[in-house]
Protein backbone atom coordinates (compact mmCIF):
# COMPACT_ATOMS: atom_id res chain seq x y z
CA UNK A 1 0.00 0.00 0.00
CA UNK A 2 1.32 3.84 -1.19
CA UNK A 3 1.86 6.08 1.83
CA UNK A 4 -0.86 7.74 0.44
CA UNK A 5 -3.41 5.37 0.41
CA UNK A 6 -2.47 4.34 3.93
CA UNK A 7 -3.21 7.87 5.40
CA UNK A 8 -6.33 8.05 3.70
CA UNK A 9 -7.42 4.69 4.50
CA UNK A 10 -6.44 5.45 8.18
CA UNK A 11 -8.32 9.13 7.83
CA UNK A 12 -12.05 7.49 6.17
CA UNK A 13 -12.47 5.95 9.65
CA UNK A 14 -12.25 9.11 11.41
CA UNK A 15 -15.95 9.90 12.25
CA UNK A 16 -15.18 13.55 13.41
CA UNK A 17 -13.72 14.05 9.45
CA UNK A 18 -16.99 13.51 8.17
CA UNK A 19 -20.02 13.24 10.69
CA UNK A 20 -22.35 16.23 11.26
CA UNK A 21 -20.71 18.56 14.19
CA UNK A 22 -24.21 19.04 15.72
CA UNK A 23 -24.06 15.09 16.49
CA UNK A 24 -20.59 14.67 18.18
CA UNK A 25 -19.28 15.03 21.22
CA UNK A 26 -16.44 17.89 21.70
CA UNK A 27 -14.16 16.23 23.70
CA UNK A 28 -14.45 13.35 21.33
CA UNK A 29 -13.49 15.32 18.36
CA UNK A 30 -10.51 16.66 20.13
CA UNK A 31 -8.75 13.08 21.10
CA UNK A 32 -9.32 11.89 17.78
CA UNK A 33 -8.03 15.59 16.17
CA UNK A 34 -5.10 14.65 18.42
CA UNK A 35 -5.02 11.12 17.92
CA UNK A 36 -4.67 12.05 13.80
CA UNK A 37 -2.30 14.45 14.41
CA UNK A 38 -0.01 11.68 16.17
CA UNK A 39 -0.77 9.30 13.04
CA UNK A 40 -0.08 11.44 10.90
CA UNK A 41 3.66 13.08 12.46
CA UNK A 42 4.47 9.03 12.88
CA UNK A 43 3.95 8.46 9.32
CA UNK A 44 6.03 11.34 8.05
CA UNK A 45 8.74 10.00 10.59
CA UNK A 46 8.94 7.11 8.59
CA UNK A 47 9.19 8.61 5.34
CA UNK A 48 12.84 9.12 3.99
CA UNK A 49 14.04 10.85 0.22
CA UNK A 50 13.15 7.80 -1.62
CA UNK A 51 9.34 7.12 -0.06
CA UNK A 52 7.10 7.72 -3.25
CA UNK A 53 6.34 10.55 -4.87
CA UNK A 54 5.25 12.62 -1.49
CA UNK A 55 8.54 13.28 0.14
CA UNK A 56 9.64 16.07 -2.77
CA UNK A 57 6.70 17.70 -1.60
CA UNK A 58 7.55 17.28 2.16
CA UNK A 59 9.37 20.71 4.07
CA UNK A 60 12.72 20.54 4.73
CA UNK A 61 11.66 18.99 8.27
CA UNK A 62 8.67 17.17 8.12
CA UNK A 63 8.09 15.87 11.45
CA UNK A 64 7.88 19.15 12.54
CA UNK A 65 4.21 21.32 11.86
CA UNK A 66 5.04 24.51 10.90
CA UNK A 67 3.00 26.95 12.72
CA UNK A 68 -0.50 27.85 11.52
CA UNK A 69 -0.52 31.95 10.73
CA UNK A 70 -3.30 33.93 12.39
CA UNK A 71 -6.51 35.27 10.81
CA UNK A 72 -4.94 38.87 9.73
CA UNK A 73 -1.63 36.70 8.37
CA UNK A 74 0.91 37.70 11.00
CA UNK A 75 2.61 35.64 12.35
CA UNK A 76 2.40 34.04 15.55
CA UNK A 77 5.30 34.86 18.36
Amino acid sequence: MTFARHVLAYLEDRRVLYAPWNLEIPEHCIDSILEIRHFLTDQLGHLDDKDEDIAPHLPGDAGVMPPVPRRDGTPHR
